[in-house]
C-alpha cells in the first residue's frame, strides 16, 4: 500500500508539475506581453481557495493534475486594452509558444543534471536504421547484456546446473556484449570446457539478483551450450566531449527532440504501410502508462532515472503540444500565421468549431490509450 501511495505522490508531483510548468509559461509571457490574465489555477476540478492581486485570481482546486490560465479576450474576442486579440501577432505568438520553451528549458536543466552523473554518456535511445544524432559522438550498442530465457534439458548448461533467466558476461575472460559475440566465442571452443561468467535475473523484472558466479561448461561439437537467447536489441548511445560539455544539457535535448521526432516518422510510415494506428498506438502512454512508467522508475531507477524521465516528459510534452492539432498549441501557431498572411484573423465561430472538435478527438483518444494502457501494464 505505502508503494502504491509513493508511486502516485510522485506521478503526480512529476506529471502535474511539468503540467504547471507549461502553464506557468503561458502567465509569464501573458503578463510580459501586457495581456490581463484573468484566471491562474493550480489543479483542477471545483475551487477550493482563491484570492486575488491585481487583475488576476489565482485559484486553488483539488485535483493536483495540471494547471490553466485565462487571458482576457483569448476565447471572446474584444479589442479592449490588455486583451489577447488586442495585441500583435508577434506578442500573442510569444504567449503561444511559451509553455513549450519553458517545458524544453526544464528539459535541459534537468539532462545536464542526468549527463553529469552519467560522466556525459546517454544510452537508451531506440536505434532506427538512418538516425544520427546531430550532436556528440554516436554509438549503437546492445540495450541488455546476453540473457539467457532458457536451458535445453540434458544441455551443457542443464547439466552446469544453470538455470534460466540469467545473463552473460564473460566466455573464459573474454567481455560478451551481444548474442553474435557470444556464437563467435563459444565457435572457438568447441568441445572445450570454458568458464562463463553469469547473474542471476529476476524473472518478472529482468533486474540483476545476487553476484556474478563463475560456472564450467563445456561446450558442444557445435559450438552451443543448449541455451534459449533473447534477441539483441540496440540502443543509441551519445557521449559528450570537450567544449561539448557545458552546452551538453541543450545538445542533448535537441538530440532528444530530434530523436523524438525521427521515430515518430518511422512509426507513421510503418502505420500507412500497414493500414493500421498500432504502430504508433502501441508506443504512446496516458497517464494510466504513465503512472505504471513512475512506479517501474521508482522501484528501478533511482533518483537519476525519475530526473532523466522528467526531463524526457517535458520533451515529450513539448513535442505534443507543437503538433498542430486544434487544441494544441501548435494549431495556434498555424491561426496566427493564416492571420498575418491574410491580415485578418479566422473567424471566431469557425475557431471555436475547430477547437471543439479537437478536444472531442483528443479525450477520445485520451480514453481509447487509457484502455490501451491498463490491458498493456495490468493484464
Amino acid at each position: 500500500m505505502l508503494s502504491v501511495i509513493a508511486t502516485l505522490v510522485l506521478f503526480i508531483l512529476i506529471a502535474g508539475g511539468s503540467m504547471f510548468i507549461h502553464e506557468l509559461g503561458h502567465f509569464l509571457a501573458a503578463r510580459l506581453t501586457g495581456m490581463r490574465v484573468e484566471e491562474f489555477a493550480i489543479g483542477r476540478g471545483p475551487t477550493l481557495w482563491s484570492w486575488k492581486r491585481g487583475d488576476t485570481r489565482y485559484l486553488l482546486k483539488p485535483f493536483p493534475i495540471g494547471a490553466y490560465v485565462k487571458i482576457y479576450g483569448e476565447e471572446n474576442r474584444t479589442k479592449a486594452q490588455g486583451s489577447f486579440s488586442e495585441k500583435s501577432i508577434p506578442a500573442r505568438l510569444l504567449v503561444v509558444i511559451a509553455g513549450v520553451v519553458m517545458n524544453f528549458l526544464l528539459a535541459i536543466v534537468v539532462m545536464y543534471v542526468v549527463l553529469i552523473v552519467r560522466d556525459f554518456r546517454y544510452s537508451g535511445i531506440p536505434y532506427y536504421e538512418g538516425y544520427d544524432a546531430w550532436f556528440g559522438n554516436q554509438d549503437v550498442i546492445s540495450a541488455y547484456n546476453v540473457t539467457a530465457l532458457g536451458v535445453v534439458e540434458d544441455s551443457p548448461s542443464d547439466e552446469a546446473g544453470l538455470t534460466a533467466p540469467f545473463e552473460i558476461l564473460s566466455v573464459s575472460g573474454e567481455s560478451i556484449e551481444s548474442v553474435e559475440e557470444l556464437r563467435e566465442e563459444l565457435s572457438g571452443f568447441k568441445g572445450k570446457d570454458v568458464t562463463l561468467s553469469v547473474r542471476d535475473l529476476d524473472e518478472k523484472t529482468g533486474e540483476a539478483v545476487g553476484n556474478v558466479e563463475e560456472v564450467g561448461v563445456t561446450v558442444s561439437d557445435e559450438g552451443t551450450i543448449g541455451v534459449e537467447l533473447a534477441p539483441d536489441v540496440q540502443v543509441v548511445q551519445i557521449s559528450y566531449e570537450g567544449a561539448e560539455k557545458p552546452l551538453s544539457g541543450v545538445l542533448h535535448s535537441l538530440n532528444m527532440t530530434q530523436a523524438n521526432f525521427f521515430i515518430l516518422g518511422r512509426l507513421i510510415s510503418q502505420s500507412v504501410a500497414e493500414q493500421s494506428v498500432a504502430p504508433v498506438a502501441e508506443t504512446v502512454a496516458g497517464p494510466v502508462g504513465l503512472y505504471a512508467i513512475v512506479d517501474l522508475v521508482r522501484q528501478y531507477g533511482g533518483l537519476i532515472g525519475l530526473l532523466d524521465f522528467i526531463a524526457l516528459l517535458n520533451l515529450g510534452l513539448a513535442l505534443i503540444q507543437v503538433i498542430p492539432f486544434p487544441a494544441l498549441d501548435g494549431s495556434h501557431v498555424v491561426l496566427l500565421g493564416i492571420e498575418a498572411v491574410r491580415r485578418k484573423p479566422v473567424s471566431e465561430k469557425v475557431q471555436n468549431v475547430m477547437f471543439t472538435v479537437g478536444m472531442v478527438l483528443l479525450l477520445v483518444f485520451a480514453a481509447a490509450i487509457a484502455v490501451k494502457d491498463v490491458v498493456q501494464f495490468w493484464f
